[in-house]
């Protein structure tokens, strides 16, 4: 059943059946037949077909949610079965203050008994300088498909001020830094609050731009807290809205984006 939830996610992603079949490595006859077996699994039909993708149903979409989860438990407990059978190599680089290099021991003497064939490398540096290697993506980085290279080609601006100080940065560059400053963990969820606040407009399309291309060609989920409905809209396929605390709206971006009655009754605007 998981490879047929792959393979919805996989036309969620794409919106499109012979591109969701060819990045799967399948045929789009074999995807369309693994997708009819699935609905009638269910008992309910998930996608609405024509000529072409047409979108999910309601049902679709909700099972679209127990996807990312199944799919996503599935990969985290084979990437945790794996690490107990391999062992990790690679180095750890490690910035710490005068005052603190006594108790680096502590944490890098276990874990190299575990781990034998990771190197350690430790700087000594003031707090401000621990502050600016942070700042340009020199420490806190865990190895994985996201490195500093990476991220220059994501913001380009950054590798331009590379010599300069987190708040030498503009309000749009901030933002940057501090996105890629996220990836270079290599998350399995990106968590964002409100990104785009304070920003100028054209700042605004830019970032939404970035963070569009991010979801469309990292594989990578993104949990996206924004009061710009326009942007919530053109970012995400799919829209929870909260009032005090309670829903008050959980489905499709467009069919609240395309109801204007619906959107002002929901979040008291319309774009």
């Amino acid at each position: 059943m998981i490879d047929k939830l792959e393979l919805l996610l996989s036309l969620a992603k794409e919106r499109h059946f012979g591109r969701a079949a060819e990045a799967c490595g399948v045929t789009q006859p074999t995807m369309s037949t693994s997708l009819k077996q699935l609905e009638d699994m269910l008992g309910v039909m998930l996608v609405q077909r024509g000529s072409r993708f047409q979108g999910f149903t309601p049902e679709g979409e909700r099972a679209l949610d127990w996807a990312r989860r199944i799919v996503g438990d599935t990969r985290a407990m084979k990437q945790e079965i794996n690490g107990l059978k391999d062992s990790l190599s690679g180095e750890i680089r490690i910035a710490a203050i005068p005052t603190v290099l006594g108790m680096v021991a502590s944490l890098t003497t276990p874990f190299r008994a575990r781990h034998p064939d990771v190197r350690f490398r430790i700087v000594s540096c003031t707090s401000a300088a621990v502050l600016g290697l942070l700042e340009n993506l020199e420490v806190g980085a865990r190895a994985g498909r996201w490195d500093k290279e990476k991220m220059f080609e994501l913001f380009p601006n950054l590798k331009e001020r590379l010599d300069n100080r987190g708040n030498q940065l503009s309000g749009g560059e901030q933002q940057m830094l501090s996105i890629a400053r996220a990836l270079l963990t290599n998350p399995s969820v990106l968590l964002m609050d409100e990104p785009t606040e304070g920003l100028a407009p054209v700042i605004v399309e830019a970032l939404t731009a970035v963070l569009i291309k991010l979801r469309s060609e990292s594989g990578l989920s993104i949990i996206l807290v924004e009061q710009n409905s326009r942007v919530a809209f053109e970012f995400s396929d799919r829209s929870v809205v909260l009032d005090k605390g309670r829903i008050g709206y959980d489905g499709a971006s467009a069919v609240l984006r395309d109801d204007p009655e619906r959107l002002a009754k929901v979040i008291g605007v319309s774009e």
